[in-house]
């Protein structure tokens, strides 16, 4: 039916001692699971940069990104696929961007939104109603910082007003106008 990030809305975050995305050869490199959207990201970032994933940099599953930087911070990994308020945290403590996967270039539906074709045929106003209040709420969202903002700390529990507005940078920006499937 759609999707409201289209980007990989990670970063690639490593030990101060990399500069670059090319320096994890040899390294261990932090993914929530085996087949999650960071390990698709991680294997298509790796391979554009020239080195094969399993074999140069091996991925290393972490569970969830807060476990991620858990295992980056005990030395387990050496650089992890984060998002944000995670992400944040990662470079407020003195670890390193080596990547903001969002600039790779690559269209990828993080975020889609799928129904079966038989609720399509059944629900067809219905499911247009639902995509047109998503639509709404993603102009709500651009229009009106402060209460996407109060929303957001409400359903994430989180008070820090830094993280909630990197959290809201990272993603408001990149939702499109209408969540339409493209190409």
């Amino acid at each position: 039916l759609g999707s409201t990030t289209n980007v990989f809305p990670f970063r690639v975050i490593g030990v101060p001692s990399l500069q670059r995305v090319e320096d994890l050869r040899g390294k261990r490199l932090g993914i929530t699971r085996q087949g999650a959207t960071t390990d698709t990201a991680a294997r298509s970032l790796l391979r554009r940069v020239g080195l094969q994933p399993d074999v140069d940099v091996a991925l290393i599953q972490t569970g969830t990104t807060t476990e991620m930087y858990s295992a980056l911070v005990a030395g387990a990994i050496d650089a992890g696929v984060m998002s944000e308020p995670v992400a944040l945290q990662a470079i407020k403590d003195g670890y390193r961007v080596l990547f903001d996967m969002a600039n790779m270039g690559v269209e990828y539906p993080t975020t889609a939104l799928g129904t079966l074709r038989s609720l399509v045929a059944e629900r067809p106003a219905a499911l247009r109603a639902f995509i047109a209040g998503l639509t709404e709420a993603i102009a709500r969202v651009r229009q009106n910082r402060a209460e996407a903002l109060e929303v957001l700390a409400r359903f994430t529990r989180l008070e820090d007003l830094e993280v909630l507005n990197a959290t809201y940078d990272e993603f408001a920006p990149r939702y499109p106008q209408a969540p339409y499937p493209t190409e």
